[in-house]
């Protein structure tokens, strides 16, 4: 059985552990403590796979680039950490789902952020042969669904664990959505993480 759970609160992440404090229900940020290497003057930004409709009316995926760099948090808690904010979220939907789970191919109820805080999700795409791998707390775990229309995608829980989710939809719809540059088509590589420099 799937439990779900409206929040609205201000979700604070690091892209090392997972935490959630409410305070204000219309903004998200991703936050990641410093380490030597962010220290220097490289600027950073926040990269996230993204399941989309294309132009074929097919559920695809692309790795997008957010404009905006990230900014030093000056926020109790999280000083010195960085930081991204998402304004204009609608509400917070936390998911409690079973082991070995099958969410069946489905259009994202509406454009949001997906965060897989636990667990492990396996995202496919009926006309295509990529694989979106999202680890909670980890590779991934912070992705962004937008596919409202089209062919859907198809989301399975292969783990023998539970997995724990949280979705926050763009109460604007894509326009919502801030100004971001496509990497290129497919999940964004796991192995260069979710924060670029240059």
């Amino acid at each position: 059985m799937i439990r779900s759970r409206s929040i609205s609160c201000l979700l604070s992440i690091t892209l090392i552990w997972s935490a959630i404090a409410c305070a204000n229900p219309s903004s998200f940020s991703a936050l990641r403590a410093l380490s030597p290497r962010q220290s220097n003057s490289a600027t950073d930004y926040l990269v996230a796979s993204a399941i989309y409709t294309n132009s074929e009316n097919n559920s695809a995926f692309q790795c997008w680039e957010f404009k905006a760099p990230l900014n030093v948090s000056a926020g109790a808690g999280t000083v010195g950490a960085e930081t991204f904010t998402f304004f204009d979220l609608a509400n917070l939907t936390y998911t409690h789902i079973p082991p070995r789970f099958a969410g069946g191919v489905h259009n994202s109820p509406a454009p949001q952020i997906v965060m897989i805080l636990s667990g492990l999700a396996q995202v496919t795409l009926p006309h295509g042969s990529e694989t979106l791998w999202a680890i909670g707390g980890g590779t991934n775990g912070l992705f962004f669904a937008v596919d409202s229309v089209g062919t859907g995608h198809n989301t399975t829980y292969p783990s023998d664990e539970e997995s724990n989710l949280i979705q926050i939809p763009f109460s604007g719809g894509m326009k919502s959505i801030p100004p971001h540059k496509v990497l290129h088509e497919g999940p964004c590589d796991e192995k260069n993480g979710q924060v670029v420099s240059s």
